[in-house]
Parts: C-alpha cells; structure tokens; sequence
C-alpha cells in the first residue's frame, strides 16, 4: 500500500482500521464526533501510530530508525506544502490539512519529538516535561483549533471544554503509559517522569525484566 496512489476513502479505512484495532477507546472515540470530522482523527492517528512505532521499535538499530523517521518527516512537510502525496498515510494527513485549513507549523514539531525518540535523546524530568512531550504528539493543528471544527457543526463549545479535553487526554495518555510500562522499559524509554521513577524506586532494566519491587510492586 505504501506507494500505491488511492481514494480518499479508501485512505481514510485504512486509518480508521489502524485506530480501530489498536482499543476500545481509540475505536469509541471518533464516534463522540461529528461523522464528517472523523476522517480528520482518522489520519492524525493513523499518522502518529506510524511514527511511534518506527520511532520505538527494537526491530531496527536506531540510526535506522532516526533515519525513517527523518524521511518520513521530511516528505510529509513536503507534501504538506504542495498538498498533495503518493503515500496512502501522508496523503490523508495532507487532505485534513488543506480540507480543514488546519495550521500544519505544529506538524514539524511532533516530528521533531518523534526524531528524538528515535535518537534516543527524549528525556522526561518533570510533569511539566511530560506534559510538554505528550501534547506535542496528541494535539499537532492544536486544540483550539480543534475546538473551532467542532463548534461548525453547530454544537457550542467553550475554553473550558478546552482544557476538559487536555486533561482528558492526558489520563488517556497516562494510562497508556502505565499499560506499557513493562514493553517500554524493554525498549529502553519509560515515557514517565524522572523524579516519579525515582521516586519509586524503579530502574529500567529491572522493570523490563519482571524484577522492579518495593513501592512499585506495591
């Protein structure tokens, strides 16, 4: 499917498939939406769920994956720019950004973050880090411009519902850390805090082999 040129609805299944199967709430959330903005998350996961997964994966040497990440990267901003691309994942990203007038600047920011993570270089001190890292990857056109799509169809919306939706989808994040705990410590970046694994007493490598104990087993 990589280079095969499609339709956009078929694009848009082949994203909406990823985010089906990857759980419950991914597959639930779209439906909370209005049926013509749902391609739009669609394609934003659909785009960060391939750059997690090259980014994180023990399959490939990190420079590999540095330089997958980097190529990907720099062919969706140029995609972006010309607005239109051959990839089936690119050209959905592509087609909700020139659909929607979404501000793609925040896309070359999420890709950094992912370059990091590929690198190896990502470092999480403080919630506040955390908090910096996970809203760069969940919110790439930002959330009030994400409030403004939905408020369109008629349904109103405040800056409340704003930052409802930032702690929302920080549990929603936290949670998936927390699950994960064990296969990221396998692949070497334990996406929590510094001073929390500190706190707790948890090493890497200990928790990657089933062995982490006193305050985190408890």
């Amino acid at each position: 499917l990589t280079h095969t040129p499609s339709p956009m609805g078929f694009l848009n299944e082949i994203c909406r498939r990823l985010m089906h199967r990857s759980g419950p709430v991914e597959a639930a959330l779209p439906k909370l939406f209005p049926t013509r903005l749902r391609p739009v998350l669609w394609a934003m996961y659909g785009y960060g769920r391939y750059l997690d997964n090259i980014s994180d994966t023990q399959q490939l040497d990190q420079q590999d994956r540095f330089e997958r990440v980097s190529r990907f990267s720099e062919l969706l901003e140029a995609d972006l720019r010309r607005g239109h691309s051959e990839d089936p994942l690119r050209a959905a990203i592509v087609h909700a950004v020139w659909t929607w007038d979404l501000p793609s600047d925040g896309v070359g920011a999420t890709n950094a973050v992912y370059r990091q993570d590929a690198k190896g270089t990502t470092t999480l001190a403080t919630w506040d880090d955390w908090l910096a890292y996970w809203r760069t990857l969940t919110f790439p056109f930002g959330v009030r411009r994400l409030m403004t799509l939905l408020t369109a169809p008629g349904l109103a919306f405040t800056p409340g519902d704003a930052r409802a939706l930032r702690v929302w989808t920080d549990a929603l994040n936290l949670l998936d850390v927390l699950r994960d705990l064990r296969e990221d410590a396998a692949e070497g970046f334990v996406k929590l805090p510094a001073a929390v694994l500190d706190e707790y007493g948890i090493v890497t490598e200990d928790l990657a082999r089933g062995r982490a104990g006193g305050r985190y087993a408890d």
